[in-house]
């Protein structure tokens, strides 16, 4: 009996393991077919994040690349003109970041309104932003135009930096003034850009484009005008990119008017050169007081100057930023910057009261903040 059931067993033992091979076999087989298919989502999913970023990316690193390309021509210039450039750029940038944090929170409208296919809202949007940033940036160029020597001897006229190196870094500064709506509006229009669901490579092409000018321009120049070329290669590189970039958005992101945003700048542009003309006249009547007082008295000027003849120039130009007070004082926000209220963020209008977004053809439903390939009335499967 126990030899029969060892053999019984034996004989078990042998018939199982053809068995358990193919058991293994299929389990191997199961588990590459596994591996293979998610390897396989893994590689489209990292192929489309790369797809997004790349253009982001590569727009980033050329508007960069203008620093590298003016330092570069600038090491064969005399001692000391890269420090020039680098304080004169840090100190005019200030107010072009500043317009861009404002106008930095109204993104999630922008980017919901693309979401939703509402082209008439992104342009209004984009008008409005550019408006706020251009009132900051070209406001603050009339100051820093008219008391450039005064802000560069408080700040930097200290031990070695003598008062040639002043008068070097301030000329430089006024140059690059000069750039500052180009600067904000780059970043105006490229976030507009990349709001859309697609990627795409514009905004990197226009940069290269700008940069391939501010090159040229300060490799011809520079060795004749100095410092003061590749200062003007900045600014006009940097606004021709502006300019391509906002004519741009007529085609396929937003019903941009080019005439409606050239007549809204060029006031903007006409009332800070008004009040820079008060700050030189200001400057040259203060002369000889304490810097300080000059710098306040100037600045009280500058802007009241500024304020007055942007009223006059017209009621257009002040309505975003009232428009933009009214939003932060209205309750019920939500993180993203939208309204609490089921009929804000519907997208009414604040002067007819009618809703801002397309309606489908068919009368089919309204697309809704998640986006308009997500319809409110069908359900998510």
């Amino acid at each position: 009996m126990r030899g029969d059931a060892v053999v019984r067993g034996g004989g078990g033992l042998r018939g199982d393991a053809p068995a358990r091979g193919g058991g293994l076999r299929d389990g191997a087989a199961a588990l590459g077919r596994v591996v293979r298919r998610e390897a396989g989502e893994s590689g489209v999913e990292w192929r489309i994040g790369v797809a997004a970023v790349a253009p982001v990316v590569v727009y980033t690193v050329t508007r960069q690349s203008q620093v590298f390309v003016e330092r570069f021509i600038g090491s064969e210039l005399a001692a000391g003109s890269i420090s020039h450039l680098n304080y004169a750029q840090k100190v005019a940038q200030v107010p072009m970041v500043l317009s861009l944090l404002i106008v930095t929170v109204t993104f999630p409208r922008l980017a919901r309104a693309s979401a939703d296919g509402d082209t008439w809202q992104v342009a209004r949007r984009i008008r409005q932003d550019l408006v706020i940033a251009s009132t900051m940036v070209l406001g603050a160029a009339a100051f820093l135009v008219a008391f450039a020597p005064v802000i560069i001897k408080v700040l930097f006229e200290h031990g070695e930096f003598t008062a040639d190196d002043t008068a070097s870094t301030a000329s430089i500064m006024r140059v690059y003034a000069l750039g500052l709506w180009g600067q904000s509006a780059v970043g105006l229009a490229a976030r507009a850009f990349f709001a859309q669901r697609r990627p795409t490579w514009r905004p990197a092409r226009v940069l290269a484009l700008g940069l391939v000018v501010t090159a040229v321009i300060g490799g011809v120049f520079a060795a004749s005008a100095g410092t003061l070329a590749l200062a003007a290669a900045n600014a006009i590189g940097i606004t021709l990119a502006a300019v391509l970039l906002l004519a741009g958005l007529r085609r396929g992101i937003a019903p941009v008017s080019p005439r409606r945003i050239a007549a809204d700048v060029s006031r903007l542009m006409l009332a800070a050169g008004g009040a820079c003309a008060a700050g030189m006249l200001t400057a040259h009547a203060v002369a000889g007081t304490p810097v300080l007082v000059q710098l306040a008295v100037g600045g009280l000027v500058t802007t009241g100057a500024f304020a007055v003849l942007t009223v006059l120039a017209g009621p257009d130009l002040i309505a975003p930023w009232i428009a933009l007070r009214s939003r932060r004082s209205v309750r019920g926000r939500t993180e993203s910057g939208e309204t609490s209220e089921p009929a804000d963020r519907a997208g009414r209008n604040d002067a007819t009261g009618k809703s801002d977004r397309t309606e489908p053809a068919g009368g089919g439903d309204p697309a809704g903040s998640a986006g308009a390939d997500v319809p409110l009335g069908r359900p998510l499967r």
